[in-house]
């Protein structure tokens, strides 16, 4: 008789093991403990996807593409899966097919923040600014999505002049700096205006003639 429980705890284990190993860069462990996992149970969505993932991430695409589209064939309702080849369609310039993954995700989880998250940043890539930046607010809120908020009670603006407005960094270094020109614009509707920034940029704003 095959010990399913025992097995799928095999699995679990090695799928962790594999992710320690990757986390300290031990690439040969982590793909070493995917192939244990598959081993043990080659029918594994978890195995499968996560296998899937090291090969992509260890730069063998084709492989990876292969094992994401077993893990869905097996379990065509897997949200996580579809979300994974999504990005991997995007990673690979092919905008389209990514979005048509992130619409099938969509139906099995309709007004779910990550997947409408997930549909923003293809959008955005596509120029479709208008629904692009309308989903990207999806993410709002969500500290595994876009990060922690500053924790004030306050409602988001929605761009009517008020006397006093507070922006607040959420991207890394780089999109600040492309979206801090913005505040130029906000200046017209509020004062005072407040602009927090990443220490590292605080030298660059007092540069910065849109502050």
């Amino acid at each position: 008789m095959v010990d399913v429980f025992h097995d799928g705890l095999a699995v679990s284990q090695a799928i962790d093991k594999a992710c320690e190993h990757w986390t300290n860069g031990n690439v040969a462990g982590a793909l070493a403990s995917c192939r244990l996992a598959l081993a043990i149970d080659p029918s594994s969505v978890a195995a499968l996807a996560n296998a899937g993932t090291m090969m992509w991430l260890n730069g063998d695409v084709a492989e990876a593409e292969r094992l994401y589209a077993k893990a869905h064939e097996l379990d065509p309702g897997h949200v996580g899966v579809m979300l994974n080849i999504a990005t991997l369609r995007n990673e690979e310039g092919d905008l389209e097919r990514s979005l048509e993954w992130i619409e099938r995700a969509e139906l099995q989880r309709p007004h779910n923040p990550e997947v409408l998250w997930r549909r923003a940043l293809i959008e955005l890539a596509m120029g479709d600014y208008v629904n692009g930046w309308a989903h990207y607010e999806a993410g709002l809120g969500h500290e595994g999505i876009r990060g922690k908020g500053p924790g004030f009670k306050t409602l988001p603006w929605d761009g009517t002049p008020c006397g006093r407005l507070l922006i607040w960094h959420e991207q890394g270094l780089g999109d600040t700096v492309q979206f801090v020109r913005y505040a130029k614009l906000c200046k017209e509707r509020a004062q005072p205006l407040i602009v927090c920034l990443l220490t590292k940029l605080v030298g660059f704003s007092y540069g910065c003639t849109f502050i």
